[in-house]
């Protein structure tokens, strides 16, 4: 699996406010996305849709609910796999996010 680096909530949150990247939701399912859908992110059916006419130098920059980031580890590689150059993953996931304070639009209890 190729290196996927983690980025702060914070650095993540200023990189998509700025337009630099991408934020997207790992989970393949809208009610989840509807679930933990943080400031600015895009569902990963969106990304799908987008995904290829997506510049390869985009940055990507992938969410999940896990503390780990397995989910967004996950699809994070298949991205590189892709051809996407500049991938990440926000490090501690939605509760990270949550805890430094940064704006969501629904973060509903997920089990």
């Amino acid at each position: 699996m190729p290196f996927i680096k983690r980025l702060s909530p914070q650095d993540a949150h200023d990189k998509v406010q700025d337009g630099k990247a991408l934020l997207i939701c790992a989970y393949d399912s809208d009610e989840k996305f509807s679930q933990m859908a943080l400031d600015g992110a895009i569902s990963f059916d969106e990304y799908r849709s987008m995904q290829p006419t997506l510049p390869r130098n985009k940055e990507l920059i992938f969410y999940c609910a896990c503390p780990k980031e397995a989910s967004a580890v996950e699809q994070a590689a298949h991205a590189k796999r892709s051809g996407f150059q500049d991938v990440e993953v926000v490090a501690g996931g939605v509760e990270a996010w949550e805890d430094a304070g940064l704006p969501s639009v629904t973060i509903a209890a997920f089990i």
